[in-house]
């Protein structure tokens, strides 16, 4: 059953006064003829569970396995401070500040809720940059270079592999067949990673002796810079802010069945995050302590559980660390086909007429294609994070505080430039840092990113106080 565009204008919900009831009515509906509402391919039909929400939260964060490998191997202890600690800090605001309000809002992503927010300005653009956020391209490399490591395969052809099979299996269900699988992820991440910990206890040292070795072999190894400059882990604890604009937590969150259940979950989910990130710490300190001069530091969790894991465990490791990067990819690859599709084609005339499922279907063909190239480009996980946080944060974050009203609401024509104008402002400098090495300030681009949004953000506010007054 298609909404009623008159009411809705061609989206799942415009707003709670004009379209709840036409939710309810679909759902119904839905019961009545047997036949799966739109609500129920993107959303569920608002029916998720606090279990389903947390077990999915959680295995759905952790895809970029490989790069959390690539960290701890090469930075030790500060693979915590920098990919831990910070996400911790912004979800707990998130779950403080943003939960209740976001599922309280009739919205399908983060672009219908600035277009809803903006008198329908800017859900292409911010469409665009949420494409750019929630982009696979980690996870399918991740794929292709785990394939490449257990059957050498050609990382290109795993890449494209990697990506396919999750296209196919995402392809009819949507969000429900995510969260199906997310349960058992979970608890086969959890269950591989504290057996590689065991053992690489067992063979040969506890984790506080090992602590101890590394401070008089490697004191950099459990600093917590790792040996970067400050400026660095400052730039990766501000884009943790991207937990704020997150298409996947939004997504979570506006698919429950009840508001109160997000602080709930975000804070458990935390608490086992901070389990999760303690493993994968300590597994990359255990493999630098004994698998010195690894050629591909990606590879060292793997390359770790070779060493200490019996074969029948070893097995178990492996589908555990494809279990960790399938929940994130097929996550992070219906986001994107959520954006790419109802986003942005459905703004586009000759789409108007298909429903969201079928352009969401569409559009999860279309970013696998991109994602497939994105992984072969730029070939590190940790730089394909840096590089899509630098530039999509600073764009999404106050439109998004405004539309939920955290921030103040500037006018409609601002956010539109502020869409475009602070990407690029945090691209120009990237870009220029490329052709003139060692001739700018050491500034990392997501900072002039959120200058640029900041002095846009308080024009429009100044000015629509002079104008209210």
């Amino acid at each position: 059953m298609r909404f009623n565009a008159s009411k809705c204008s061609g989206a799942l919900w415009r707003s709670p006064s004009n379209c709840s009831s036409v939710a309810r009515s679909t759902s119904s509906g839905r019961r009545r003829s047997g036949k799966p509402a739109e609500s129920d391919y993107l959303l569920m039909g608002r029916q998720l569970t606090l279990p389903g929400f947390l077990l999915s939260l959680v295995s759905s964060w952790y895809g970029g396995i490989l790069g959390s490998s690539e960290y701890s191997y090469s930075y030790g202890f500060s693979n915590w401070i920098v990919l831990g600690v910070p996400y911790y800090v912004f979800a707990i605001l998130f779950a403080i500040f943003l939960a209740r309000r976001a599922r309280e809002k009739y919205v399908i992503s983060i672009p219908h809720l600035i277009g809803d927010s903006y008198q329908g300005q800017g859900r292409i653009l911010s469409g665009l940059l949420v494409l750019i956020l929630a982009t696979p391209a980690p996870y399918v490399l991740t794929i292709g270079v785990l394939l490449n490591w257990l059957f050498g395969i050609p990382v290109i052809w795993g890449i494209i592999a990697g990506a396919a099979f999750s296209y196919l299996y995402v392809y009819r269900d949507g969000l429900a067949v995510i969260i199906r699988t997310d349960l058992f992820q979970c608890v086969l991440m959890y269950a591989g990673y504290f057996l590689l910990v065991s053992f690489a206890w067992l063979s040969w040292e506890s984790p506080v002796a090992l602590w101890q070795g590394l401070q008089l072999s490697a004191p950099e190894h459990v600093s917590a810079t790792g040996g970067e400059p400050v400026s660095y882990i400052l730039v990766w604890f501000f884009m943790a802010s991207w937990t704020l604009v997150s298409p996947m937590f939004h997504q979570r969150v506006y698919a429950l069945r009840k508001a109160g259940q997000a602080r709930i979950g975000i804070v458990l989910a935390v608490l086992m995050w901070f389990v999760f990130d303690s493993l994968t710490t300590l597994a990359g300190l255990y493999a630098f302590a004994h698998i010195p001069e690894l050629a591909d530091p990606r590879v060292a969790h793997l390359a770790l559980g070779e060493a200490v894991l019996p074969a029948g465990l070893l097995g178990i490791f492996i589908v555990a660390i494809f279990s960790v990067v399938m929940s994130t990819l097929d996550t992070e690859l219906f986001v994107s086909g959520v954006s790419l599709g109802p986003d942005i084609l459905g703004r586009v005339k000759g789409f108007q007429t298909l429903s969201e499922p079928v352009m969401t279907r569409i559009g999860m063909a279309l970013v696998t294609v991109i994602s497939v190239g994105l992984a072969i480009l730029v070939p590190s996980v940790v730089d394909i994070y840096y590089l899509i946080g630098t530039l999509a944060v600073p764009g999404l974050l106050l439109p998004v505080l405004g539309g939920v009203g955290l921030a103040p609401r500037i006018r409609p024509g601002l956010v539109r430039l502020h869409l475009w104008l602070v990407p690029a402002a945090a691209a120009g400098w990237y870009l220029l840092g490329l052709w003139l090495p060692g001739r700018l300030p050491a500034i990392e681009p997501f900072y002039p990113g959120c200058l640029v949004s900041g002095l846009i953000w308080s024009a429009g506010w100044i000015s629509g106080r002079r104008g209210g007054a």
